[in-house]
């Protein structure tokens, strides 16, 4: 018995865990890749607002909460860039 017969005897006793697996891939693949191409615009500016923007979400209360839930639920680990930029008020 090799792997793709074990999976396909899992997946027909137990349809639900496909259901989970592609949800938690269809998340990663969405958020890994918003906050990415975020990421890559920031930094491709010569704005440093943007910067400024950026680093305020990512340490915001609300944006470490569902980071971890994300990451805690569906396996997505954000791309958050560690920046040393002092923000100015």
């Amino acid at each position: 018995m090799d792997l793709a017969d074990i999976i396909i005897q899992i997946a027909t006793k137990y349809p639900w865990i496909i259901v989970v697996l592609s949800v938690m891939g269809a998340t990663r693949i969405v958020f890994k890749g918003l906050f990415s191409m975020a990421q890559a615009y920031v930094d491709s500016t010569v704005d440093v607002a943007d910067n400024e923007v950026l680093i305020k979400v990512e340490q915001a209360k609300w944006f470490k909460t569902v980071s971890y839930i994300l990451d805690f639920a569906f396996s997505v680990k954000i791309p958050v860039k560690k920046v040393s930029v002092e923000v100015v008020k």
